[in-house]
């Protein structure tokens, strides 16, 4: 049964493979838009979550709410940019200077996106509003939201993949995600990691059981 389930499998795989490479490119021949435009999607959470922290842990809301529109200026795409932090901040400080923001405002929100790369933090940040960016930037990693992009950019950067893998996948996922929560810093962020990690967890041993695995 065992081998005749496998040549089935063959079967089917190839019988598939054409077609869903087709459906797939097609889509975003046959649309203007791309069919998914992550780095929008992150950034605009990420404001929206920096906007809640700096509420509630008392920040600059003049310097945390640009940083958090131009954190990832410089890195348009899902990564392959060597320190994005500090090359976002030098385009970021060009566009606030265009637009007419002062020297030491450009100056305060430059800072904060040099300072927001890397998944973990030992110690917090300094001045908070970089500690901010930095928790809003990797609170948007963890929970619903997290596992949305998980899974939707796991089509481009690993394409082929099968639930299984998917899961297995999610299983290294969930120890980073557990690292990301543990370097929260704020009492906000604090809360909110461990609601989203939470989340995560919970999916994670779905699907587990539901998959057998």
């Amino acid at each position: 049964m065992v081998k005749l389930e496998e040549r089935l499998e063959e079967i089917v795989s190839r019988s598939t493979y054409q077609t869903a490479r087709k459906e797939w490119i097609s889509s975003q021949i046959d649309h203007e838009k791309p069919l998914y435009n992550y780095r929008l999607d992150h950034v605009k959470e990420v404001v929206r979550v920096a906007k809640i922290l700096v509420e509630h842990e008392d920040g600059d809301k003049e310097v945390v709410i640009p940083a958090a529109w131009l954190h990832d200026v410089a890195k348009p795409g899902l990564g392959g940019v060597k320190k994005h932090g500090i090359k976002s901040a030098e385009k970021a400080r060009e566009i606030l200077k265009d637009i007419g923001i002062s020297d030491d405002l450009v100056e305060k929100i430059t800072v904060s996106i040099a300072k927001h790369v890397g998944l973990f933090l030992d110690s917090p940040l300094d001045p908070l509003e970089a500690q901010i960016l930095w928790e809003a930037d990797k609170l948007v990693k963890l929970g619903s939201t997290g596992l949305i992009h998980y899974f939707i950019n796991s089509i481009k950067i690993w394409p082929g993949r099968t639930l299984s893998d998917i899961k297995k996948g999610l299983d290294e996922y969930t120890i980073t995600a557990r690292k990301i929560a543990s370097s929260m810093h704020t009492t906000t962020a604090k809360e909110m990691a461990k609601i989203r990690l939470q989340t995560v967890e919970s999916f994670v041993t779905s699907l587990s059981e539901e998959l057998g695995m």
